[in-house]
């Protein structure tokens, strides 16, 4: 479990909502190559999954849609740097990883 505490230039502060943590069935996904240069396999995926690769702007800059256990998603076109891949199944559990994208 974790929460976050916000503290302002003033010195008040809040906590955020405290939220679960899991490193049990998410941490089975894979993601390679990283750093990668034309595209990803994202492998070990169970159900209905939703892949959004977000850049350092947080702009989705690919969306796939996934039933299958493994996806290729191409990269070749974004430029070089780091990206976030959220996946989120069917019960809404997000998982994240960090992709470097290289040239």
């Amino acid at each position: 479990f974790y929460r976050i505490k916000q503290i302002d230039n003033d010195g008040k502060f809040e906590y955020s909502a405290v939220r679960k943590v899991s490193f049990g069935a998410d941490a089975k996904i894979l993601v390679y190559p990283n750093p990668a240069r034309n595209q990803i396999t994202i492998s070990q995926l169970t159900g209905v999954n939703e892949l959004m690769l977000y850049d350092v702007t947080g702009r989705v800059v690919v969306q796939q849609k996934t039933t299958s256990s493994q996806i290729t998603m191409a990269t070749g076109h974004l430029a070089p740097g780091i990206y976030e891949l959220l996946i989120v199944n069917k019960k809404g559990e997000r998982t994240t990883r960090k992709v470097q994208i290289i040239k």
